[in-house]
Formats: C-alpha cells, sequence, structure tokens
C-alpha cells in the first residue's frame, strides 16, 4: 500500500532486530533526505558543537555522531544515540584544532548525512609591544568561534576575566583585525 517503509534483517522472528535500510516510499513521494548541521562552520577550542539532525529513519539505534573528517564510518569521536527521535540537536563535547565532521548513521551503521566544520586553536596578537598614550593598538586574532557574540577585549594585564577596558564585536568573524584607541598608560 502507499507509504514509507524500511527493510529490517530480524535474526528470529519478531525477535530483535539486526540492520535496518534507509526509508523507501510506495506509490507517493519519496521520504525526505536525512540531514544534519551544526550551529557554525567554525568553533573555538572550548566550545560545544551543536548538531542539528532531521529526517532520522526513527529507528532507536540511529546515532549521530562527531568524527575526523574523512575517517572511516565506524570511526567516531563521539557518538549518541536519537532513541528513536527523527528530529532534534545534540550538543557535543568541545574538540581539540582540527578538521571534523558531524554525521548522521542510520541503526545498522551507514551515513546518511554528513556536515563539515572545523575548530581552530584561538589566537589574539598585538601590532607593537609598547605604544604611547592614546595610540592607536591594532589587535589580529584568529581561531575565533563565528559566533555574533564572540569579541576582543583589553583589560589590564592580571586583572579578572570581566575587567574589561574596552571592547569590540567580531560579528561572526573567524578572524581579522580591531583597532583600540585612548588607552592610559599603563600594562
Amino acid at each position: 500500500a502507499p507509504g514509507t517503509y524500511e527493510a529490517r534483517y530480524h535474526h528470529r522472528y519478531y525477535y530483535g532486530t539486526y540492520a535496518y535500510s534507509a526509508p523507501f516510499s510506495v506509490g507517493g513521494q519519496p521520504p525526505p533526505a536525512t540531514t544534519i548541521t551544526t550551529d557554525f562552520a567554525t568553533y573555538g577550542t572550548n566550545q560545544t558543537i551543536n548538531a542539528t539532525y532531521a529526517n532520522m529513519p526513527g529507528n532507536a539505534m540511529d546515532y549521530v555522531a562527531v568524527s575526523t573528517a574523512g575517517s572511516p564510518a565506524s570511526s567516531f569521536i563521539q557518538q549518541v544515540f536519537t532513541n528513536g527521535q527523527i528530529n532534534g540537536t545534540q550538543a557535543f563535547s568541545p574538540l581539540p584544532t582540527g578538521s571534523y565532521e558531524a554525521r548522521a548513521y542510520d541503526a545498522s551503521g551507514n551515513i546518511l548525512a554528513t556536515k563539515a566544520f572545523s575548530v581552530a586553536g584561538t589566537s589574539v596578537t598585538t601590532d607593537q609591544s609598547i605604544y604611547s598614550p592614546g595610540q592607536a593598538v591594532t589587535v589580529t586574532f584568529s581561531g575565533m568561534p563565528s559566533t555574533s557574540t564572540a569579541y576582543v577585549a583589553i583589560s589590564r594585564a592580571g586583572s579578572s576575566n570581566s575587567s574589561i577596558v574596552s571592547y569590540q564585536k567580531t560579528n561572526g568573524a573567524t578572524s581579522g583585525t580591531k583597532t583600540f584607541t585612548g588607552l592610559a598608560a599603563g600594562s
């Protein structure tokens, strides 16, 4: 009859299912393709990776994972079962610098969708080590997370992280420069 189906391998009649096919359709539109996306293309080394999946087959043993880019299907760094959820978002722990993929798998371990992302080591440098009071200070940054809330700040040396003299948002840029003026004498 018209509908969406999947093929299943059972070891015994009505006992445990061991493998599933991708969904297929009879007499109607093909089932929508499985997708997985990440909230950013580039992350900092201390940033949580959020992967959003859609149109999973709906099996309890389907899973999403993060893997090193180009690694075999059986290789993953972190893995979480979807417990039959068709759509959802999964948070993964921060990763070291490198190139990765978020992957959506069916219960048989077949990759249904991937999304590449990277984790960059963050660096912040100034164009000089000594300035005159009020002189422009150019800060070069790289490896920043691509978020609209990230910013580069000037703080007094040794002060707490919440002590900020001046700041400028990166506006989602992962690298670039920001210029600060009007700083008083000090470190």
